[in-house]
């Protein structure tokens, strides 16, 4: 019997692509898969997407598809990989935008050939959310690799910093990373010199952000890449799109000014201070919110990310919008065989919040053991959800609502005011779009709710939405056996037993019809 009400969402990656890992992350739980360019180089998402739709025959489990669009971060790593570069506090470090250019040991080369143009002597740049601070030094032109001078020193001194060769931290995948442009000559490019602040590491490339500037503006961002991406999407089915770094309303109007495929869900990114400022607004208007929990720490101060992490979360549930939360969730698993504590604790937090899906990104996109991330995140999750007290949560909600409600809303919110005093195991509602779902999750049933729909696109999408378990039921019936066969499916897929009470909400139709939602019956399993 499935009892898991909180979603797992994995990012895929070198290290979690093939058909056989996608088979076994499938059957351990997996609701949905991250496609993100971030992670996986362009060339390669035509055979990522055959392998993931074998897989799901195989694992005879559809999951849902989201594909990351806007994924223009700025990023720098070492030239290979497997030879990172280990810094001392004090190092210089030369960023260049072209391999090429790297003419010793202690270079790092950025994805983003106009990084050199963004930043000013004094700057502060904070590579993987603030692990890592350099400062601006300079910025001078690399000549050629014959003529350019060795800048690669540490300050004050001509020792030059130390280049490690005892290979990646992350045995299992190298990153990738599309290059959007790259510069017609190396010749009189710029390079960026820095002054190391912290001890670190530098291997794979590593998202970078600016503490006093926005450096993820529409207008650096190639949009024609993204274009093609939703293109791509059609062909592909995707099921959610996830528009990242919004910079305001307009910005907003505009992403949503470009058609996307029938039926594809939108969801809006929440990491910038502009997505936080119109809140309200782009949840509204978008069909749920993917938090980026890194971004947002460093454009709104760590201080404040917990608070709004807290109240981003509860505006989503009170609007009945799917929610979901990345970054950094069991990092220390990307390496490790355990979750540290505080992860631990921080996962625990998400479920109480109400988080409908929680992401996995680095875990399984090149972490060492994708399938034990996504089994200690699944344990995690049931665990917590054992201690949450569900009628106090609902006497909140209840507490609040806005009167007078529509009539599907209130046939919802009586099946979930009814679990208690009927001890009905099970809500199995009838769905045509995943609404009627969503209105009844809305309310917080203590109770998993069975959604039975006739479109595999709903099904699918369901699958993120929290406390709702999806089911495709065959249009194909005849009239007056739908709830005959609602009752059949609860006690088929161990969602309830023989004599259990469970509440059926659907249409006077008695069929998938949309915006019927009208019925409330109270069923014993047979």
């Amino acid at each position: 019997m499935e009892t898991r009400k909180t979603k797992i969402i994995m990012t895929i990656g070198k290290a979690s692509s093939s058909k056989d890992c996608l088979r076994e992350l499938i059957k351990a739980g997996v609701d949905g898969i991250r496609i993100s360019t971030r992670f996986i180089r362009p060339e390669d998402k035509d055979i990522i997407m055959r392998n993931l739709r074998e897989a799901e025959i195989e694992a005879e489990r559809e999951v849902c598809v989201i594909l990351s669009l806007r994924e223009s971060d700025i990023r720098i790593g070492s030239v290979d990989p497997k030879v990172p570069i280990v810094l001392n506090v004090g190092d210089v470090l030369k960023i260049v935008n072209d391999a090429s250019l790297a003419d010793d040991l202690n270079v790092a080369v950025c994805n983003n050939r106009e990084f050199p143009n963004l930043v000013h002597p004094g700057d502060k740049l904070l590579l993987e959310f603030g692990k890592i601070v350099l400062t601006v030094l300079n910025v001078g032109v690399c000549m050629s690799r014959s003529q350019s001078p060795d800048t690669s020193y540490k300050e004050g001194t001509n020792q030059p910093a130390t280049h490690s060769a005892i290979g990646p931290r992350h045995n299992s995948a190298s990153f990738h990373r599309y290059q959007r442009s790259k510069p017609k000559s190396a010749k009189n490019s710029k390079v960026v010199f820095c002054k190391v602040e912290n001890r670190c590491v530098i291997d794979d490339q590593i998202p970078v952000n600016f503490s006093n500037t926005n450096i993820l503006d529409p207008d650096i961002t190639n949009d024609m890449e993204d274009i093609r991406l939703l293109e791509w999407a059609g062909q592909a089915d995707i099921d959610v799109i996830v528009y990242k770094q919004v910079r305001g309303e307009d910005d907003l109007e505009s992403l949503w000014s470009i058609r996307i495929p029938h039926k594809t869900k939108r969801f809006v990114g929440i990491q910038t201070k502009e997505s936080v400022s119109y809140l309200d607004n782009f949840i509204d208007l978008s069909d749920g919110a993917s938090i980026g929990r890194g971004i947002l720490g460093v454009e709104t101060g760590l201080s404040n990310a917990c608070r709004l992490q807290k109240s981003i979360i509860k505006k989503c549930n009170d609007k009945g919008k799917p929610v979901v939360l990345s970054t950094q969730v069991l990092e220390s698993m990307v390496s490790r065989t355990k979750p540290s504590r505080s992860e631990v604790t921080d996962v625990t937090n998400m479920v109480f919040d109400g988080v409908d899906g929680i992401l996995l990104t680095g875990e399984t996109a090149y972490g060492r053991n994708p399938l034990l991330a996504v089994k200690s995140l699944e344990s995690i999750i049931l665990e917590s959800e054992g201690h949450i007290h569900y009628e106090e949560e609902q006497e909140l909600i209840f507490r609040d609502l806005t009167l007078p409600m529509s009539i599907a809303e209130n046939v919802c919110y009586s099946a979930v005011r009814s679990v208690s005093s009927t001890m009905a195991s099970l809500i199995i509602c009838i769905t045509k779009t995943g609404k009627t779902a969503q209105k009844i999750v809305r309310y917080k049933p203590a109770c998993m709710v069975l959604g039975i729909t006739d479109c595999l696109k709903t099904l699918r999408f369901l699958r993120i939405v929290r406390g709702v378990y999806p089911v495709l039921l065959s249009n194909n019936l005849e009239e007056g056996h739908l709830v005959e066969n609602a009752l059949h499916i609860a006690k088929e897929h161990h969602l309830a037993l023989e004599g259990q009470t469970v509440i059926y909400v659907g249409g006077s139709k008695d069929s998938f019809i949309e915006g019927d939602t009208s019925l409330l019956r109270f069923c014993t399993i047979p």
